[in-house]
């Protein structure tokens, strides 16, 4: 048995290394981790997992033919929140470069509302009914978002 163990430990520290390494390269591009990064890597897991389930479950998505899921279209909404990851970071970079701090808490702020917004979508979808106030803030938006998208 302890010849396992002794075989198992070199496996565990080339793992932490390997997370150590990845943590390092996050810090460095996104600063320190805050509760709005939290909030917000939170925020995409649900919307990633109430998507699923709509298309899954449900048979809703707006975003394939038949309403239900598809490989595809889950690999391009993990691509639209890598990116938007990215943009943090990008902000992130301008923050240090112009000596405020800012920039980044305000890209991850509406990042949050736009991860918000998804899921109540996500939620209507399901059939959970919403407050009227709610599905009336998020036509306001999305006519918003298409009118700015227009120009």
């Amino acid at each position: 048995m302890n010849n396992l163990f002794s075989q198992i430990k070199p496996f565990r520290d080339i793992v932490c290394l390997l997370f150590g390494a990845v943590g390092s390269v996050i810090t460095s591009l996104i600063g320190d981790w805050s509760e709005g990064m939290s909030t917000l890597v939170i925020l995409m897991i649900i919307d990633y997992v109430t998507g699923s389930l709509v298309a899954a479950v449900f048979k809703n998505s707006s975003k394939t033919d038949g309403g239900g899921l598809k490989s595809s279209v889950g690999f391009q909404g993990l691509t639209k929140k890598f990116v938007e990851l990215l943009i943090v970071a990008c902000m992130y970079r301008v923050d240090l470069l112009l000596g405020i701090d800012y920039l980044k808490n305000l890209c991850i702020l509406g990042f949050v509302l736009n991860e918000i917004i998804s899921i109540t979508e996500n939620a209507g979808l399901m059939g959970i009914p919403l407050p009227s106030a709610v599905t009336k803030a998020i036509e306001l938006l999305n006519t918003k978002n298409q009118e700015e998208s227009e120009e």
